[in-house]
């Protein structure tokens, strides 16, 4: 009886950490595979009118296309400028993790995300006594970090709030997977 009542609790706990574990793709790899650029956003339409995501209400997503291909490095930096720009909009993510103390290594993850312009944050965040342009820099100096001379360049147009916006995206001028983007790379 204890050995059945073991292997009971044993099998709960394993599936339980299987089912808990944060998913691992982006809402750009989930769906067909990446075996190029386009799949990324075939993939991002097909996934964004999806009923788990609240803000594919809000957000209309109209097309997409290709701009061109990174350069240089000071093309680098004028798309890290580009996309911190007052009215361009990111997705302001909160991650917050719980852990519970009778299963020590159970932990789980809450993802809070909000769609904002630079200008919204600007705001929230002088209201909250943070260094805004410090909170950009950081945000630019990841963006220098992950983009790549040789990768490519998309820009996605859609519909947020009545207003209209574009989004870029940097795809691995190699795998053709997502390297950047401000809105929809956080969603997993």
């Amino acid at each position: 009886m204890k050995k059945k009542f073991f292997l009971f609790i044993l099998s709960n706990t394993i599936a339980l950490l299987i089912f808990a574990q944060p998913y691992a793709f982006s809402i750009y790899e989930s769906g067909i595979a990446v075996n190029h650029s386009e799949d990324n956003f075939k993939n991002l339409f097909n996934n964004w009118n999806s009923d788990f995501i609240s803000y594919s209400k809000s957000l209309d997503l109209l097309s997409y296309s290709y701009v061109g291909e990174v350069k240089s490095k000071s093309q680098i930096n004028d798309i890290a400028e580009q996309c911190t720009k007052d009215e361009t909009l990111f997705c302001n993510t909160t991650r917050v993790f719980t852990t519970y103390s009778s299963l020590d290594s159970l932990s789980f993850e809450s993802i809070s995300l909000e769609i904002m312009s630079w200008k919204e944050f600007g705001i929230t965040y002088t209201l909250l006594k943070k260094d805004v342009q410090k909170v950009k820099n950081e945000y630019m100096d990841k963006m220098k970090q992950q983009i790549q001379i040789g990768d490519k360049i998309f820009v996605v147009e859609g519909i947020f709030s009545g207003q209209p916006f574009k989004n870029y995206v940097l795809c691995n001028g190699e795998t053709s997977k997502v390297v950047w983007d401000n809105i929809y790379f956080s969603i997993k």
